[in-house]
Parts: structure tokens; sequence; C-alpha cells
């Protein structure tokens, strides 16, 4: 857990400052997408420091996965010369932290999307990449597509297969044994007769167990209303996906890939989640709340640490959280944020039980503790229009 002994002011390890849309940890190094790629040593998480820069030709970095010596950057506004089509997969040799190179990129849509929420867009496993597509033309409210590069030669890589996705814009991918996991989302308006707003979102299984043949074999697919659902980051763990978006952190089982089903729902806007162990970690606004699965029918917030300003992505390994954010709300001053992981829980009080009766003329609420610690009382909100808080 993340010792946050002032929650107000969390207490990190280290931090270096850096513009982050995406984080990934690989040995001692945390690789950046920003403005350009920034490869940050992290031996020493109180130290934190960058050490090397990839910029030219990369553009606008949207997402970033590592695996070996070779960083895979979806770059959704570049440009290549000998192409007129935006939008780059790159391939960055970085054998050398200090040195980090371009070998090879490959036209990719991956990346293109409005959302500010980190969506790790991409994935690697073997001599493949995976990229979650939204379309070129309307990466809105178009069709998405999967997209499968073989970087087994990374100077000469080549789009083997591409899956349709036609029912929403694909904007994040995991991967797991057989199997890749897209999750999107899109809005359609109607304007005449009647105004109306019609969101749909879903996740799709593909069988990727044959890269250059790919299958969707199973989905789920909400649409509002009415379920008003909005998801962005997908992570998966086992037999589960772990999704961040808005109302709520979804817990999916898809112990049967051709049958998801949603087990769990655990209540509150998160705009990206990461899961090591029992715990996910969700970052939401300014907060970084630790959340419980080790029954993932059953979430359970452990506790809630906050940054003065915006967090913006997340990612654990098994000794630190790497929060990206900023402290003072300005969105052009950010920083890579190191927490441990394996420090005393932060939050001062353990429910035991809540209940919550519905009466004649309001709610009565009950609710008793198991463990109280320098704590002071409870502030109980509540809704008039059952969404927000007041």
């Amino acid at each position: 857990m993340i010792d946050i002994t002032n929650p107000s002011s969390p207490p990190f390890l280290g931090n270096v400052d850096t513009y982050i849309t995406d984080v990934t940890v690989s040995g001692s190094y945390a690789y950046v997408a920003a403005l350009d790629l920034n490869v940050i040593d992290i031996s020493d998480p109180s130290a934190p420091m960058v050490v090397g820069t990839v910029g030219f030709p990369i553009n606008q970095p949207a997402g970033v996965a590592v695996s070996g010596s070779y960083a895979y950057v979806t770059d959704p506004y570049g440009y290549d010369p000998e192409s007129t089509q935006s939008g780059r997969l790159r391939i960055i040799d970085i054998s050398n932290p200090a040195s980090p190179t371009q070998v090879g990129s490959v036209h990719s849509t991956g990346g293109k999307v409005w959302s500010s929420s980190p969506l790790s867009g991409i994935a690697v496993s073997g001599d493949y990449v995976y990229v979650a597509c939204p379309d070129e033309n309307d990466p809105l409210t178009g069709p998405g597509s999967l997209q499968v590069i073989d970087v087994s030669n990374p100077t000469r890589p080549s789009t083997v297969a591409t899956v349709p996705v036609p029912e929403f814009p694909c904007y994040s991918i995991a991967t797991s044994g057989p199997y890749a996991y897209v999750t999107g989302f899109k809005e359609t308006i109607t304007t005449y007769p009647v105004f109306s707003v019609t969101r749909t979102t879903g996740v799709r299984v593909i069988d990727i167990s044959s890269p250059w043949a790919p299958v969707v074999v199973g989905g789920l697919t909400l649409t509002s209303p009415p379920n008003s659902s909005t998801w962005y980051q997908v992570v998966a763990a086992g037999n589960y996906l772990y999704v961040a978006g808005s109302p709520a952190l979804q817990v999916i089982d898809v112990s049967d890939p051709t049958a998801p089903a949603i087990v769990a729902t655990y209540l509150g806007n998160s705009r990206g989640v990461a899961v090591q162990g029992s715990n996910a970690y969700l970052i939401r606004g300014t907060e970084i709340r630790v959340v419980d699965i080790q029954n993932p029918l059953s979430p359970i917030t452990k506790g809630v640490g906050y940054l003065s300003g915006g967090t913006r992505a997340v990612t654990a390994n098994s000794s630190y959280l790497f929060v990206g954010g900023d402290l003072k709300g300005d969105p052009d001053v950010t920083s890579l944020f190191i927490y441990p992981l394996q420090c005393p829980e932060f939050t001062p009080v353990r429910l035991s039980s809540f209940v919550a009766l519905p009466q004649s003329n309001g709610i009565v609420l009950k609710w008793a503790t198991s463990n109280e610690t320098e704590f002071s009382g409870f502030h109980v909100r509540r809704s008039t229009q059952g969404k927000r808080r007041l």
C-alpha cells in the first residue's frame, strides 16, 4: 500500500519533472510517453532522473509498451518521409538507455483519441505488437479495429492482421495468454426530431493464438440509455479485467472468453488503473485510491491519498507505484511520482458494516467500524440526482 500519513500531501519517495500521457516500467527504467519519449532511471526511487530522450521524428506520443531491448510508441499524428498517412507505430532501440534510437516504424492510428485519460492502447507479446485503433477518418464515432504488427525484424515492422470492431472505436488494450481484450466507447448525438445522446461502450475478446489470423470470440456491449458508461483503461489480471471509467471501475469475469460478464462495480469515476497482487490502484481527479480486489466480486476501498493537482497516468511493479500528475494543478507542469507499495495502510478507519435503510421520509444510515486511528468524525454527503455528491 501507499504510506500517506497526511492524505492531503502524500509523501512520495521521489519525483522527476516530465510531461506524461502514458508510462510503463521495465527493470530499472520507466518509459514515459510525453512530448517526447523519455527514459527515466528509477534504480534509486528517491532520485529518479531522465537519462535519455527521443524527440523528432516522434511528434506526439500517446502510448508506450516495452519488451526486451525495444520500446514501442504510438505516435498518432506523426509522419514518415515515405508515407503520406499520419499515424505511426515507432520502434525505439533502448539497449543503451542514454541514447534511445528509432530503428523502424509502420502506419498505425493507435492513440488517435480525444480523451485525456491514459488508455494504454498498445501491448506487446513475443514478436507481435497489438494496437487498439479508432477509425482513421472518424476517431470519435467510427468503427474500431485491432491491429497486429509483426516486429520480429524491428527495422521492418509490418501489419499482418486487422480485426474490425464495428460497434465502437477501440482505445485501450490488454493481453493475457492467447487473448487480447479491447475496449472502447462512442457517443452518438441525434438532434432531430428530438435531441438525444446514445453512448455505446464495450469490450471484445480476441483470440490471438495465431497472431496472423486473430478471431473475435466474445464480447460485451453496454448502450445508454439505460447504461451510461464510458470505459477508459483496461488491465487484465488472472480471470478478470479491471476497467477504469465513468461512472465506475468495472470488474469483468473472462474465465469464459466467449461470454465476458460484469461481476462487480466499484462506484466512482476513475481515469486509470494499475493492478499489483491483491490491490488495484485507481487515479481519479486528484485522488490515488487503493482498492482491495482479493475477492474480485467485492472490491473494497483500502485508502485514499491526494495530489494537489490532477493525476494523469498510473502503473506499478512489485515494489512501487508510479503516478503521473502535477502538484499545483498546472497541466503544463507535470511529474512522475514514485510511491512504495509495501508500507502501512493509510486509511484511518476500517468499516466492518454499512447499511442504508429506506424510510418514508428519507434514508437511515447505519455503520460500524473495526478500527479508528487519529480520526475525528464522519461527514455524510447526499445527492439530489443520484449522480453527483453534494
